[in-house]
């Protein structure tokens, strides 16, 4: 009987082995890609902004310079208004600079400003009009010889295009000035303005006399604001005083929405010259709340963290 030959046993790898060998040149490279971005990271970071290594790899790689609570100010936002902000001072040939810190911190809040404008007139639903970006833009021209002739000052200036100067300089100016708009006649965010100018005039009508409550509560705005506001010719006083031009001596107007403010006028003299009539103003005033402020009060509770310094 002939013994059948068996055929010697392999052992199968295990699974462990076989995963281990499968994954260790993948993992090679995913190690390597880590590293390599650390140090691309540490070189930005580390090396001067300036350096052409960091500025090709920021306008790549969207690094935050600043953190504005959710918001990202990138590296590369920050070199180019470095940028221009250096050819400006190299152009002008100033001979006494700040320092290198001063002026890049400048820089920084220059920039976490435009985007707290930004953030804000998200909020309110402000979006940026197109048509007066385009006037803006038109009057800017018009100080210069021409478009050519402006195009030639961005470069020689900032070394900007006319593309740039728009959306860095006039986007953003026109957006400000939208937004201050904005605040300027919001009830809500006016409202403690308007509550001081109500408490002052019921003042008035317990029987204070003006210039008392005038000069308590406009020592109570920053800056303090004048109460006795001089002589002025009714024929020059602004449309928005009309109301003056038959106030009687020792009365007081009602509350007057003025564009920078709430106010309430008295009249205490009345003089009749021969190029008109003189009044002698009175007033209380109560500054609204500007743009500034508001950005100001966001800043105040805002996470801000820069990554740059």
């Amino acid at each position: 009987m002939n013994d059948e030959l068996s055929e010697p046993t392999v052992p199968s790898p295990s699974p462990t082995e076989h995963s281990s060998k499968g994954l260790s040149f993948p993992l090679r490279i995913v190690f390597s890609l880590v590293g390599v971005c650390i140090l691309v990271t540490v070189a930005v970071y580390k090396l001067p902004i300036d350096n052409p290594f960091v500025r090709t790899v920021v306008s790549l790689i969207p690094y935050p310079a600043v953190l504005v609570n959710r918001t990202t100010i990138s590296m590369n936002d920050y070199v180019i208004e470095r940028e221009a902000l250096m050819h400006y001072l190299q152009s002008t040939e100033v001979k006494e600079l700040p320092s290198q810190a001063v002026l890049e911190q400048a820089i920084l809040d220059a920039l976490v400003n435009k985007s707290v404008v930004r953030l804000l007139a998200d909020e309110a639903g402000v979006k940026i009009d197109q048509s007066r970006v385009d006037r803006f833009y038109e009057e800017v021209i018009k100080n210069n010889d021409s478009e050519e002739g402006l195009a030639r000052e961005l470069s020689e200036t900032f070394g900007w295009s006319e593309g740039e100067f728009k959306k860095r300089i006039v986007e953003s100016l026109v957006l400000a000035q939208q937004m201050n708009e904005q605040v300027l006649k919001d009830d809500t965010i006016q409202a403690p303005a308007r509550l001081r100018i109500e408490e002052a005039r019921a003042r008035l009508e317990k029987g204070e006399e003006f210039l008392l409550v005038a000069k308590e509560v406009n020592a109570g705005v920053t800056p303090p604001v004048e109460s006795d506001l001089g002589v002025h010719m009714l024929s020059e006083l602004p449309p928005e005083w009309s109301v003056l031009k038959d106030l009687q001596i020792g009365s007081y107007t009602d509350i007057i929405d003025l564009p920078q403010g709430f106010a309430i006028f008295s009249v205490s003299e009345r003089l009749e010259k021969k190029e008109g009539t003189q009044v002698h103003l009175l007033g209380i005033m109560t500054p609204k709340t500007t743009l500034e402020e508001l950005v100001q009060q966001f800043l105040d509770t805002a996470h801000v963290k820069y990554f740059v310094k």
